[in-house]
């Protein structure tokens, strides 16, 4: 589980390990700037998860191998970039944790990426937040049609599957992200997770030996294409553009569908696949959800219209997250409502292992309607703070 001093932490990384590479790359005439470099890198992938996927993707295991096949340096250097190798080499840089979280009586199987796929492939405080209050609050999706924005893990989406929703459409729009959510649905279907003793799961386990194409066709009777890789029971798994929704807005809703056959290029293991299809354009939900889902100005009028474009008549739409920035928030109710949305804001306590984090806004839960037809009217939805933490 990762939270946003994680990915602060891996963009300085970023910058460190690609700096300390390029010093052992070039500065091979200067065995004590290599040196310095080479001792840096181990101090820092030992101690660091983001360091050390940092250093996998600059290239430094092939870069030391070629430097330890010269034969040219002391024990001690030889020590050091062995020990780089031996730590980018091994399971904790590879992906595919899986952990196997609890909220009431419901289990949810969640596997992370690396932090450097992005925001989207790790698992959030605030998802737990979101996620205990749909089990106190089951009707909200309970024979509904739920959209989730944002998916990145999908652990909401998953969750609202498994209590009771008619179908649940989990949506990103990264590559890396999408094939990691795909394999989070299908860890969460059962012929799969017999595969699985979710009791033996935890931070340390992986599933990089699983075949997530074969087991799924095993789950579909192998009748299926791979367009259809993407589906679980009452969860598929769809890639959305939010800037499409802009085009519904210019439009006033009057444009060419998109065809929901349309699936887009995807990448696994290098290879190009058919990946997961489009969200119908005409497409709209019963219950829309996001977390953590804006991060800039730019994401306020895309969530808007997001939601002004998929949330059918009568539905409802909770949005939960961070406020980092103040003026994002009161950017998107504004947007809301030049859409004729309606949005009533709650503020949520604090998760405790980011009270040491400041945020200009805290955390925030926000119900948002149609104002002509305010479905959160007659439902008290606000959260007790004591079923969230």
């Amino acid at each position: 589980m990762a939270d946003e001093v994680d990915f602060i932490e891996l963009v300085i990384a970023s910058e460190r390990v690609g700096q300390w590479i390029e010093t052992v790359k070039e500065s091979h005439h200067n065995e004590k700037r290599v040196w310095s470099a080479v001792k840096k890198l181990e101090e820092s992938v030992v101690s660091s998860e983001a360091y050390a996927e940092e250093a996998v993707l600059g290239g430094v295991v092939p870069l030391l191998v070629k430097l330890l096949e010269r034969d040219e340096h002391n024990e001690e250097f030889k020590g050091s970039m062995s020990k780089i190798i031996e730590v980018c080499s091994g399971a904790r840089t590879a992906g595919g944790k899986v952990s196997c979280f609890e909220y009431g009586e419901f289990s949810v199987v969640v596997k992370e990426g690396s932090l450097s796929d992005g925001l989207g492939a790790r698992m959030w405080e605030i998802a737990h937040m979101i996620n205990r209050y749909l089990v106190a609050n089951r009707g909200l999706v309970s024979e509904k049609k739920v959209l989730e924005i944002g998916c990145g893990c999908g652990s909401t989406g998953i969750l609202a599957a498994k209590l009771g929703a008619k179908k649940v459409v989990l949506t990103d729009c990264v590559d890396s992200v999408l094939q990691n959510l795909r394999d989070c649905v299908h860890l969460n279907a059962e012929p799969v997770s017999d595969h699985i003793n979710l009791e033996d799961l935890d931070d340390a386990s992986t599933v990089s030996d699983l075949d997530f194409d074969e087991l799924t066709l095993e789950e579909n009777d192998d009748s299926l294409s791979s367009s259809k890789l993407w589906d679980s029971s009452n969860m598929s798994v769809r890639y959305l553009d939010w800037s499409e929704s802009l085009s519904h807005d210019r439009h006033g809703g009057k444009i060419e569908s998109v065809s929901e056959s349309d699936a887009v290029d995807s990448m696994m293991d290098g290879e190009a696949v058919q990946g997961p299809e489009k969200v119908d354009f005409d497409e709209r939900f019963d219950v829309v959800i996001g977390t953590d889902v804006m991060y800039e100005v730019g994401h306020s009028e895309l969530v808007a219209a997001v939601i002004s474009h998929r949330l059918a008549s009568g539905g409802r739409c909770l949005i939960s997250g961070a406020v980092r920035d103040q003026g994002v928030h009161d950017k998107f109710v504004q947007e809301c409502q030049t859409r004729g949305l309606r949005v009533e804001i709650h503020k949520i306590p604090t998760p405790e292992r980011m009270k040491a984090r400041e945020y200009e806004g805290g955390f925030i839960m926000m119900a948002v309607d149609w104002a002509e037809q305010p479905s959160w009217k007659d439902i008290s939805w606000k959260p007790d703070p004591s079923s969230l933490m």
